[in-house]
């Protein structure tokens, strides 16, 4: 079962941190996998948790969610 939750994400477009396209949501370079809306979205735990707190937090801890899959 997977737990709901929000975060803001900070805009993706920041000069120096563009993420080229072809490593988003992309198997090869991801580690983690989100439900989004129904769909599967995967990312990277150091993009992800650098980019937001909230992830940093979540990934460095204990939370039951930071190995759920």
């Amino acid at each position: 079962m997977f737990s709901v939750f929000t975060a803001e994400l900070p805009d993706p477009e920041i000069p120096g941190e563009i993420i080229p396209a072809e490593r988003v949501n992309n198997l090869a370079y991801s580690d983690i996998l989100f439900k989004v809306d129904g769909h599967a979205v995967r990312a990277n735990k150091a993009i992800v948790s650098t980019r937001a707190v909230y992830f940093q937090a979540m990934f460095a801890s204990q939370w039951r969610e930071s190995d759920q899959v």
